[in-house]
């Protein structure tokens, strides 16, 4: 737990533009642990950190459901979650010497080391700032190749896999993640390159991507995230286990496994 305040953490989740949601995850648990006042003030401070975000919107629908006297069982439960379901993420490896991947995610990083993966190619991903982040944490295991966006097509060609996290999974069919991922995905079905996307149970949900967070680049406002259909992902790995041909059904299960193993004190059970 770091030393900010409450107010410091709501105000450093408004302000970032470099993490993802299983950062936002953990911050929104801190800050409703360090709340002083009424639980429900607290969880409509959190409603306008980034509205529509999976990861913050599941924690306020299972905190907002939960008796006074369980309240403090359900946060430890999610904190123990977090952690748990990125190890159950790396459980479920892929066999490949080199991929092509975007932005920065934690469980692309656990899944890509677990795997043994050698080289990767990673999109720069403008506008954003994370890619230094992300060059930094993959170099640890990997020799790392930063590549403009707009040369996707000249690396993929020659990538085992193209990988890629979400910041949302949508029962609607759609996939959220960083501005440069629908690229990617189009030019590595073209290339019939398999396509997985990993992330965490708790960002799954039902409905339909919200409007993407815009940011000014050069004169312009652009997008930082886009949506990316179901379809067009070869295999879907969460820390419920992997899928390869994804339905609208198969996301309301996803989402109905955090939903239980946060009632079951945060054990993560396959299902």
């Amino acid at each position: 737990m770091n030393s900010l305040s409450a107010e410091e953490l709501l105000e450093s989740m408004k302000k970032d533009y470099v993490h993802g949601s299983s950062w936002y995850y953990e911050m929104s648990i801190e800050y409703v642990e360090k709340y002083v006042g009424n639980i429900s003030a607290a969880l409509d401070n959190l409603s306008d950190v980034r509205p529509g975000m999976a990861s913050i919107s599941n924690i306020i629908e299972i905190l907002s459901a939960m008796p006074t006297d369980r309240l403090k069982e359900a946060i430890n439960n999610l904190k123990a979650f977090g952690k748990i379901a990125r190890k159950k993420i790396s459980e479920n490896l892929i066999e490949a010497n080199t991929v092509i991947t975007i932005s920065n995610s934690s469980a692309v990083k656990e899944l890509l080391m677990a795997s043994g993966i050698k080289r990767i190619y990673l999109m720069e991903s403008v506008p954003g700032d994370e890619v230094q982040t992300a060059k930094t944490e993959l170099s640890k295991f990997a020799d790392v190749t930063v590549i403009p966006d707009s040369s996707v097509s000249q690396f993929a060609e020659f990538s085992d896999y193209a990988v890629i996290g979400f910041d949302g999974l949508y029962s609607g069919g759609y996939l959220t993640n960083k501005v440069g991922s629908l690229p990617l995905v189009c030019i590595s079905n073209h290339l019939k390159l398999p396509v997985v996307a990993v992330g965490e149970s708790y960002k799954a949900t039902e409905g339909f991507p919200p409007p993407p967070l815009k940011v000014d680049y050069r004169g312009i406002n652009i997008g930082l995230f886009e949506r990316v259909p179901l379809s067009f992902i070869s295999e879907l790995i969460t820390d419920a286990g992997s899928k390869k041909e994804l339905g609208p059904n198969d996301v309301s299960d996803i989402k109905n496994f955090f939903t239980k193993s946060i009632l079951n004190n945060g054990h993560v059970e396959k299902p």
